[in-house]
């Protein structure tokens, strides 16, 4: 029963905070009465399906092709060369990461806060075709 318990709240707290360290993770669950050393915790997240990208932890049992799960609300144009994209409250780096693995050409590259990401865009051009992926990812 503590095992389940554990590993529901280890995902709460990811899910909460991609950026957090496994000595953080440790320190928050020994801090709520769970008794776990950090090869526990290891255990617990590969259990678990999450992983580390790009210094962030992310569920890789999430579908990868429907970013509205993961939080993507709407995207809007700022300028020719940029789009706007605004996620619920602490998903913007799990869609970011997201939205870089689906390799969308002409997105030169993310920037992902707490709920809100630029995407910076290659050409004018190319931001009619970002929509579309981006659409049809949701």
């Amino acid at each position: 029963m503590q095992v389940q318990a554990r590993r529901a709240r280890i995902r709460e707290l990811v899910y909460a905070n991609p950026q957090v360290t496994q000595e953080e993770l440790v320190t928050q669950l020994r801090h709520e009465g769970f008794q776990l050393t950090q090869s526990t915790l290891s255990r617990d997240l590969s259990e678990l399906k999450i992983g580390k990208r790009k210094g962030i932890y992310v569920f890789t049992d999430e579908p990868k092709s429907n970013l509205k799960m993961l939080g993507f609300m709407s995207a809007v144009a700022a300028g020719e060369h940029l789009i706007v994209v605004r996620t619920e409250i602490g998903a913007a780096q799990r869609v970011g990461v997201l939205i870089d693995e689906m390799k969308v050409p002409g997105v030169v590259g993310t920037l992902a806060g707490d709920d809100t990401i630029f995407l910076a865009l290659e050409s004018a051009k190319a931001q009619a075709a970002v929509f579309t992926a981006l659409e049809s990812a949701s």
